[in-house]
């Protein structure tokens, strides 16, 4: 967004989380933008910013994390101005897809776990996984007008060769390892897709199938030549305009 000014106007980015604030004031300043970037603390559903000021309130990937989404979008609305723009990138993390075609017991976990997880958020924290393709109804109840929804999807296919092999290994020898530590998934994991109905033994065959997989894989990286497994998720992003 910055970079998009040319000098020619002001980012406000916020944050509650002073760790990610002094991350994002590090990364300013390796790429020269610290004259027209600053950042604040502060709560996305109380801006510590006055009303009718910006051009343009943006947020990604924030909305689902809170419990009154429509909350945030509308002191969105409050800090823009009239005539300018809202705008939200959310996921539907409730229809990712998690594909493997050489097996059919983990392809068949995958799927169930996909749905579990977005039941368990829902059900022990009062997320919404989905809330991506929601945004255009919490804009329209907040008071935007001429909302628009875009979609994009992020794929991965384990043979694609764009992606380098060292890299791949790196991945899976970092998930591998992070599994290990914990004994499998992490206790908040586990308790989340069975709130979400998945049973303890197929939580466990999950964590099972999940591990020979990245020890195949980092044993013998030539098996991603014939990898055919895809993961693939759909992102939103939604715009509304706030009415003069």
């Amino acid at each position: 967004m910055a970079k998009g000014l040319d000098g020619r106007g002001e980012v406000i980015g916020i944050d509650r989380n002073p760790q990610l604030l002094e991350s994002a004031r590090e990364k300013t300043l390796e790429v020269k933008l610290d004259s027209i970037v600053t950042y604040r603390r502060g709560d996305a559903c109380k801006l510590p910013l006055k009303s009718d000021l910006a051009d343009r309130v943006v947020c990604q990937t924030l909305l689902w994390t809170l419990r009154d989404p429509k909350a945030a979008v509308r002191e969105m609305v409050r800090v823009c101005r009239p005539g300018g723009i809202v705008g939200a990138v959310e996921g539907a993390f409730d229809h990712s897809i998690n594909h493997f075609p050489q097996d059919s017991a983990l392809k068949k976990l995958e799927l169930k776990a996909t749905s579990a997880e977005a039941k368990g958020f829902q059900k022990l924290y009062g997320l919404d996984r989905g809330l991506g393709y929601k945004l255009p109804a919490l804009f329209r109840e907040s008071g935007l007008e001429r909302i628009r929804l875009d979609g994009y999807a992020r794929v991965s296919l384990g043979r694609d060769d764009r992606v380098p092999l060292d890299h791949k290994v790196a991945m899976y020898r970092f998930e591998l390892d992070k599994m290990r530590r914990n004994g499998g998934f992490s206790k908040e994991d586990r308790r989340t897709l069975r709130a979400g109905g998945m049973a303890e033994d197929e939580v466990r065959q999950l964590e099972r199938l999940e591990m020979e997989r990245a020890r195949s894989l980092i044993r013998d990286p030539s098996l991603f030549k014939t990898d055919d497994s895809v993961s693939a998720a759909i992102r939103f992003i939604a715009t509304g305009l706030k009415p003069n």
